[in-house]
């Protein structure tokens, strides 16, 4: 295998900004975390807000990721469905600790994307950390461009200090992996 993570260069600065404008058309959730079969706000793991970007009334949107995931895919993973995508605002003090994306009632989850949206010199901190060895990497701060890693791999997000970062995230789906 070899890879732990893959960036793409997806959507331009314009792109990114109707992305953004077409989430706020929709209501704002409060972010929350799925632990032990409940569901529901935990602040002292996760503070951001998000919109919902549903594939069967944005295809546009969800497909240019899909196509570009399926393009990219160099684990090789059987997957068949990217139903929608989050667009997630995190402001000063918002922030998501580590954690990962499979497990528990998210088993199917193979890939797990996340697209900046924000250019970079918009905000500080809020840094992707993909924690897979002793020293961490970080997701691409490109403006448009998406960085994807197996759903099992622990990540978080660094509280944001200053600005806004604006990020599109998703969920590849595929059958049980065996």
């Amino acid at each position: 295998m070899g890879h732990v993570w893959q960036t793409v260069d997806i959507w331009t600065p314009q792109q990114c900004e109707f992305v953004k404008e077409t989430a706020l058309e929709g209501p704002a959730h409060g972010a929350g975390v799925q632990q032990d079969g409940v569901r529901g706000p935990r602040p002292d793991i996760r503070s951001a807000t998000r919109w919902f970007v549903d594939g069967r009334h944005h295809p546009l949107i969800v497909e240019s990721v899909w196509d570009a995931v399926r393009r990219h895919n160099v684990w090789g993973f059987d997957i068949e469905v990217l139903p929608g995508i989050e667009v997630i605002r995190y402001e000063p003090g918002d922030f998501y600790k580590s954690h990962t994306d499979w497990g528990g009632t998210w088993t199917n989850r193979k890939l797990t994307v996340s697209i900046q949206l924000s250019d970079p010199g918009d905000y500080d901190g809020g840094q992707v950390g993909l924690h897979v060895g002793p020293e961490d990497d970080f997701a691409e701060t490109r403006q448009g461009w998406m960085t994807m890693w197996p759903s099992w791999t622990l990540h978080s997000v660094a509280p944001v200090t200053e600005g806004a970062r604006w990020a599109a995230v998703g969920w590849v789906l595929g059958p049980l992996f065996r």
